[in-house]
């Protein structure tokens, strides 16, 4: 086991900054409202689902993809239909009294989550353990809610802290956790948290190995294929992660990476496919399913960048990619002030290049070549999912794109900078990070604050 005390100055500085995120995270739940974050719902009924022990959804005719809920839940859920998009409309003691007494029926009634349904549920555990936890102890769906927000956290900063053990993270790194839109899905019950977190213990297996080369653990290699098998699963446009455990055996000169590689990707590939023909996302049915979309463009790739070229060509597109990476709260309905935009950007750019060790470009370049290919992929396939599910049956642009999608790709940009801790920067660019980094969560913890009281509290 690792010492605390034995741990550099630089890795301790970064655990601590963890449990100074987990802990504005924590506060955050008091803050927002329940079920605020996009999509929550159908993620909260996904992670019921799982504690019922059900994997796969179900359809019934002429319905979407669903399951079984607790119809206590339901009332609970469609209660905070009312603030979407409203924001005239406040959150109310009446309204708090209120879903504090919403009790489980322990009477089930049919529920759509369609959305929910490409995602291998196993990353939806802590949320499901909390619900679980809540039903035994008797508790209201609003504190078995609350214990799964709760859960959802403490598993985030598990993976994070044993991240964080295996190779220090750079400052681009830990910024790109403290946005403003980062923290707010942090602190939901959503799917993104503890993805994200699980993402970065995958990147930071493939670095270890990187370093350790032959010496690396068979339980190293395990833990590398177990993460980015159940990152990969649920996030589509997270499939580069699947080169890197292939990579590996480059380094380690063992036939265990291919073996753990190969079992990795078959389970993927097995899920993703099951998980298009199973799941029912629109009605009525489009004329082509969502693999045969996904045949087509990859037998005609140009049609697919003609598109992208497009999409990304337009200025409201590029508008909205930029604020809802960086921050446009509740249902991306809640923006930033005009200016947080342009100072959260700067920040990035600067610590980006703080990051980068200029002097050390030779050293683990295959690791770190590795890393940004498997960003620029990312990157791509974030729109290539969403065409082949999303998009009409003729389409000319991409929808359903949101900025925070891009915050996988962005984070093997920003550990392609910096892929080897053993070079780090110098003593003034550590301070000059840190000194940007504790600058750069103030700021996000000042303007969220403000625009979620404004949002659902202060009346003007």
């Amino acid at each position: 086991m690792l010492s605390f005390k034995k741990l550099s100055i630089r890795k301790k500085n970064f655990i601590l900054a963890v449990a100074l995120l987990l802990f504005f995270c924590f506060l955050l739940t008091a803050l927002i409202p329940p079920l605020q974050s996009p999509d929550e719902r159908d993620h909260l009924k996904r992670a019921y689902f799982l504690s019922q022990g059900q994997v796969f959804l179900t359809a019934q005719p002429h319905k979407l993809s669903g399951g079984p809920l607790d119809s206590g839940l339901l009332e609970y859920l469609n209660f905070s239909e009312k603030y979407p998009f409203r924001p005239d409309i406040k959150v109310t003691e009446q309204d708090i009294v209120h879903l504090k007494t919403i009790p489980w029926s322990h009477k089930s009634v049919y529920a759509e989550a369609p959305g929910t349904g490409y995602y291998f549920p196993v990353l939806y555990a802590p949320q499901a353990i909390g619900l679980t936890v809540g039903r035994w102890l008797g508790l209201s769906v609003d504190r078995s809610y609350m214990l799964s927000r709760l859960s959802a956290i403490a598993a985030i900063g598990i993976l994070l802290f044993a991240s964080f053990l295996l190779t220090t993270p750079n400052p681009l790194v830990l910024a790109l956790l403290i946005l403003p839109m980062s923290l707010f899905q942090e602190a939901a019950c959503s799917l993104d948290g503890v993805s994200t977190a699980m993402t970065i213990l995958a990147i930071s297996c493939f670095l270890r190995i990187t370093q350790d080369r032959d010496k690396t653990p068979l339980s190293l290699l395990i833990l590398l294929a177990v993460s980015v098998a159940l990152v990969t699963s649920c996030r589509q446009h997270a499939l580069p992660l699947l080169g890197l455990i292939f990579l590996s055996a480059a380094f380690t000169r063992r036939k265990a990476s291919l073996i753990a590689g190969t079992v990795a990707s078959l389970f993927t590939v097995s899920w993703t496919i099951l998980s298009l023909k199973t799941t029912v996302f629109k009605l009525p049915l489009p004329a082509t399913s969502a693999s045969e979309r996904a045949v087509h463009y990859v037998l005609h790739p140009w049609s697919f960048f003609k598109i992208l070229l497009h999409t990304l060509g337009l200025h409201t597109v590029q508008v909205d990619y930029l604020t809802t990476f960086l921050g446009r709260l509740g249902w991306l309905d809640t923006p930033l002030p005009g200016h947080a935009y342009g100072i959260l950007t700067a920040a990035l750019i600067v610590l980006a290049v703080l990051s980068c060790l200029f002097t050390a470009f030779r050293n683990n370049w295959q690791a770190r070549l590795s890393l940004g290919c498997a960003a620029l992929v990312s990157f791509l396939l974030i729109f290539f999912a969403m065409l082949i599910t999303w998009s009409d049956d003729a389409p000319t642009t991409i929808g359903g794109v949101q900025g925070r999608y891009f915050l996988i790709p962005a984070l093997l940009f920003a550990y392609a900078l910096n892929g080897n801790e053993k070079q780090e920067a110098s003593t003034l660019c550590y301070c000059a990070s840190l000194t940007i980094l504790g600058g750069l969560f103030l700021f996000s913890s000042h303007e969220m604050i403000g625009v979620l009281l404004q949002r659902y509290y202060i009346t003007p």
